[in-house]
């Protein structure tokens, strides 16, 4: 299965996603819909680093994690809608 990065979509049919989506039209042209919303800042969304890859390699994929949010945000912006 090939694996998903930050630039291009993960497009597979019936399979697990890979990793997270850090894209909600990935998700989309996946036909997939998160089980798990993930809102926050850099602690989500550092390329290699970041909590949600080990965290979706915990579950080895069975659930769609969705991250919401990006580097450097404050709680009020990422509230705010």
């Amino acid at each position: 299965m090939a694996q998903m990065n930050m630039t291009e979509p993960f497009i597979s049919g019936a399979a697990m996603a890979t990793s997270p989506y850090w894209n909600e039209e990935w998700m989309t042209i996946n036909n997939d819909t998160p089980d798990i919303l993930a809102v926050g800042d850099s602690w989500f969304w550092y390329l290699f680093s970041n909590m949600l890859n080990p965290i979706n390699n915990f579950w080895n994929g069975r659930y769609a994690v969705l991250a919401l949010g990006g580097n450097g945000q404050t709680a009020d912006e990422l509230t705010s809608g």
